[in-house]
């Protein structure tokens, strides 16, 4: 495996546990405190919020499962990911480094290689 891929693994697989760990927080903190009538749309919408992130966060781990195995489909799938880093505008310094890091790994020649030489 390329080294750049392999720091965009990690990356998958870090900012998975986190997103993970954040959305679990969200949902537990909207169950455990008893939110009074009038706040029920702000629950609602954290439980959106909670679903969004844990959504992202299974799909980094999808991503980085597929560069380890060298799925035919991951490049497209985290090149995606990437661009939709890139325009993230919600956590802008890390999302827009992260993002960037990844159209940088998953479009550069080796990588290219590596997915169709182990694609048979």
């Amino acid at each position: 495996m390329p080294s750049h891929l392999r720091v965009s693994f990690w990356l998958g697989i870090v900012r998975w546990a986190l997103g993970t760990a954040l959305a679990t927080f969200i949902y537990w903190k909207i169950q455990s405190d008893h939110l009074p009538l009038a706040d029920a749309e702000a629950a609602n919408t954290l439980m959106w919020i909670a679903g969004v992130l844990l959504v992202f966060a299974q799909t980094r781990a999808v991503i980085a499962l597929g560069a380890i195995r060298a799925w035919s489909w991951t490049r497209g799938a985290a090149l995606a990911l990437a661009f939709f880093d890139c325009i993230n505008i919600t956590c802008f310094p890390f999302s827009t480094t992260f993002g960037l890091q990844g159209v940088v790994a998953y479009r550069h020649p080796e990588t290219l290689h590596y997915f169709k030489s182990r694609a048979k």
